[in-house]
């Protein structure tokens, strides 16, 4: 009897480790927006965790199913960025992931700027190359408007986020909006003070991905320089 009992718990163990799940969606860009006239590319972000013990081969796919008139044109990004007719990463573009890392995904749509207001939604999925039933999928909201105009950029505050804080994998993303007629960097240092980035924002607003490869775990701090004075320095933790 007690035979038989343990083989009914290590069969049930067993059916219990297949359906673990193994990745997390740990950020995400729920909604991109772009100017109906002018914006030919807008971009989302979505950044997976693994929060298993093992590490897990990963690939990413999207779902045909629901394109529409804004959304017909987009392409995955992951390892490499494809082309549109390209749903799934190939396996020869697998990225592993280790236990507690994290990666990114970047989304593309490609409106056609004839200016008329247009919204669709894409699923995405992460899934493991080894066993597709681990996965994870999340949508991103696409939005290009006539009156989403750079103009209300230019009167905003200027603002420099990075994400995801704290930072579990090789690389990190800033998030930026800035004013009129300004001439702006970010820069990243490490606490004794040596510049290990510095990059010249040139568009009112956007995000810049960079690679944290080769950087000890610890604290940063990031800032904001406006026409030659630094506006704001912040944390970002690296683990």
């Amino acid at each position: 009897m007690k035979k038989i009992l343990c083989s009914i718990l290590l069969a049930l163990t067993g059916v219990m480790s297949l359906s673990a799940q193994s990745l997390q969606v740990v950020y995400l860009d729920s909604l991109v927006q772009g100017n109906a006239f002018n914006d030919g590319d807008i971009s989302g972000i979505a950044v997976v965790e693994n929060i298993s013990s093992d590490t897990v081969d990963v690939r990413l796919k999207r779902i045909d199913a629901n394109y529409n008139a804004l959304t017909d044109s987009n392409a995955i990004c992951w390892g490499l960025c494809f082309t549109p007719d390209i749903s799934v990463s190939p396996p020869s573009f697998t990225r592993s992931i280790a236990p507690g890392k994290q990666d990114t995904a970047i989304l593309h749509v490609y409106p056609d700027k004839d200016g008329r207001n247009r919204s669709g939604a894409i699923t995405y999925v992460f899934f493991s190359s080894d066993n597709p039933s681990d996965s994870v999928a999340y949508d991103i909201q696409y939005e290009v408007l006539r009156d989403l105009g750079y103009n209300q950029f230019q009167a905003a505050e200027p603002q420099l986020e990075v994400f995801p804080n704290p930072m579990h994998g090789p690389q990190g993303h800033f998030r930026y909006q800035l004013g009129a007629s300004q001439r702006a960097f970010l820069e990243v240092r490490n606490l004794v003070g040596k510049t290990l980035l510095r990059q010249q924002l040139t568009t009112p607003k956007g995000k810049i991905s960079f690679s944290t490869r080769g950087w000890p775990q610890g604290i940063y701090l990031y800032s904001l320089e406006i026409n030659g004075k630094v506006l704001e320095t912040k944390k970002m933790i690296l683990r």
